[in-house]
């Protein structure tokens, strides 16, 4: 395969093939999916794509369905609104009433009304914290700060209370002095938005969904607190969903989503939109997105991605892009969705592979 290869599946192959100038191959199998290898040489094919027609990279694209999803699930909530970020009391200890900030956190030359979010307010099983949410939205100016007592692997976050999560502040996680670097989980089955504002401050790997459940080895952390959970002290393994709901991970506004070098981000929900917004790694870490639709299914969190059957749309110079730091070995974007749009100046800063792949 040479760094010119591009496969479509169920798309125009003719007006693309005549953007391209060059033979493009369909997959036989009649699946919903988008194949792209992006090397060097690919890279600027598709931005030539992009700027000559403005024309989507779609696989068989419901307008009207699409349009109506972006106006109802894509409109994040006022960049000034105020943080909302409420326990459910179903684990751990501490107030149940809406988190007030105490004190300042920085972060490069910002600062933040720091509202914190002590260890104890969740519940601990081995090197995994759990917490658990009724509301959890983070207003601009303010800082929502995750700390922990020990070494810990992972931070695991679920809202239950059926709101979406809008981010326009600091979400961090402060590792302290324990000498360990956690990964960081934030699951809300009602939607999760990026906005104006939003920055991300975590030592390891990011993973956000509005999954319905996180799967462990040994059974499932819920986010209905109704049905009983797992507190395990595994390393996760899958995003589940039940296909009783179907929300929407958003980064609009210029929001830059990004772990800490090398580790990699995750996203996983319903449909996906990123618009004026950046999903980045740097040094290695991959770039993992699925739009899963309405469909019971699990996503794991490593190794290949499942068919999937929801929307996709990269708008406004949105950018997903998996850096190197030296000039020779970036990470992969790998995505999976039923419809995928790219639209109006995308840009692809990245090294060596860009796969879109189901």
């Amino acid at each position: 395969m040479n760094s010119n290869y591009i496969g479509i599946a169920n798309a125009d192959l003719s007006r693309t093939e005549a953007l391209f100038g060059e033979h493009i191959e369909s997959d036989p199998q009649p699946r919903w999916e988008l194949l792209l290898l992006f090397l060097p040489g690919a890279v600027r094919h598709h931005r030539e794509l992009v700027a000559r027609e403005s024309l989507p990279i779609s696989c068989k694209l419901p307008w009207q369905p699409v349009a109506a999803l972006l106006t109802v699930a894509w409109c994040a909530l006022p960049a000034q609104a105020a943080s909302s970020i409420v326990r459910d009391g179903s684990i751990g200890a501490g107030p149940t009433a809406v988190l007030t900030p105490s004190g300042t956190v920085s972060r490069g030359s910002a600062s933040y009304q720091q509202i914190t979010i002590p260890e104890n307010y969740g519940q601990r099983a081995g090197g995994n914290v759990f917490h658990s949410f009724s509301k959890f939205s983070v207003g601009s100016g303010d800082g929502a700060v995750f700390t922990i007592n020990g070494p810990a692997s992972n931070v695991i976050s679920r809202v239950t209370g059926g709101q979406l999560s809008t981010i326009n502040g600091l979400l961090k996680l402060d590792p302290g002095s324990t000498g360990s670097a956690p990964n960081f989980f934030f699951i809300n089955p009602a939607g999760v938005t990026f906005g104006a504002g939003a920055v991300v401050d975590v030592p390891a790997a990011l993973h956000v969904s509005t999954a319905n459940y996180l799967k462990f080895p040994d059974g499932n952390f819920q986010a209905d607190p109704g049905t009983a959970s797992t507190f395990s002290s595994a390393a996760p393994e899958a995003f589940g969903f039940l296909g009783t709901t179907r929300a929407t991970v958003t980064v609009n506004g210029g929001a830059l989503i990004s772990p800490s070098s090398p580790f990699p981000i995750s996203v996983v929900g319903g449909d996906i939109g990123i618009d004026q917004g950046h999903l980045v790694t740097i040094g290695g870490g991959d770039i993992r997105v699925v739009a899963m639709g309405q469909h019971t299914q699990e996503v794991p969190l490593f190794g290949s991605l499942p068919a999937a059957y929801g929307i996709l749309a990269i708008l406004n110079g949105g950018v997903l892009a998996a850096d190197s730091v030296d000039g020779l070995n970036g990470g992969n974007v790998t995505v999976s969705g039923g419809n995928i749009m790219i639209y109006s100046q995308v840009i692809s800063s990245f090294f060596y592979t860009f796969v879109c792949d189901t």
